[in-house]
């Protein structure tokens, strides 16, 4: 038996593996598992699989059980499949732990953490749950109706990262090297980038998550000046402050 495979087309799979391991997603292990029977099958050159030796992905892994995050991504997506209810003991950063009932609609990873997308009984709309801040869990038999106008990418657009609330309209001006390791990315969908002979850029996007928006931001230190919205200013100088008083009062 044959699959035909390249050589090209053998190595984008190992490094889709070594993709799934260096993040510790909780399916590397059954990837891993497929490959192996690939291997039964493509006769590989002995060289091909040192091409990914020098290859890695410089990323923090989520400090969780492997296991059984594994087992909760595997569950969640097939009671996404059959449209069956979860109930579930959550720990939310606002309100601390509290007991749940969702209806899931996708799941997807972030800064190497699962999370997933669902439609919480309890406060009435789509909300993100990381998997590792689940307690305890259970899918159970009832079934539900899901919105077919929820759409995955429409649900994320716009955010720099997973927070969603009000859309703002933000410029920056920022300087380089900044400058340089931002244009480098697309951050959200019709951002526009205005480049001067200084090596200085006037960046313009709308954006939702204003506490990704600040931590982003603020990342990149003296480097950057909010020119819009005067809320995101005011914001970052009182950040500023408190981090002046703790570092006055820190006794180290």
């Amino acid at each position: 038996m044959s699959l035909n495979v390249t050589a090209e087309e053998y190595i984008s799979i190992l490094i889709a593996q070594k993709q799934l391991i260096d993040t510790n997603h909780p399916v590397s292990n059954d990837y891993n598992t497929f490959l192996e029977k690939l291997n039964l099958v493509y006769k590989k050159s002995s060289d091909e699989s040192n091409y990914i030796d020098n290859y890695m992905v410089k990323s923090s892994k989520g400090n969780v059980k492997f296991m059984d995050e594994r087992k909760k991504l595997i569950e969640i997506h097939a009671a996404i499949i059959s449209r069956n209810k979860i109930t579930m003991e959550y720990i939310s950063l606002n309100s601390g732990l509290s007991k749940r009932v969702v209806r899931p609609y996708a799941i997807y990873q972030y800064k190497g953490d699962m999370y997933f997308a669902a439609y919480c009984e309890q406060r009435g709309k789509i909300l993100d749950f990381k998997l590792s801040r689940i307690k305890s869990y259970a899918v159970i038999e009832e079934r539900f109706e899901a919105d077919d106008s929820f759409n995955l990418k429409s649900f994320m657009k716009n955010c720099i990262g997973i927070y969603k609330d009000e859309e703002f309209k933000v410029k920056l001006k920022i300087s380089f090297p900044m400058s340089q390791i931002v244009k480098e990315k697309i951050w959200v969908e019709d951002q526009k980038i205005t480049e001067f002979e200084d090596r200085l850029i006037i960046y313009e996007a709308k954006m939702k998550g204003f506490t990704e928006i600040k931590s982003w931001v603020l990342s990149m230190g003296s480097q950057v000046v909010v020119m819009e919205p005067r809320e995101l200013r005011e914001e970052l100088l009182d950040e500023l402050d408190k981090i002046r008083k703790n570092y006055k009062r820190a006794d180290i």
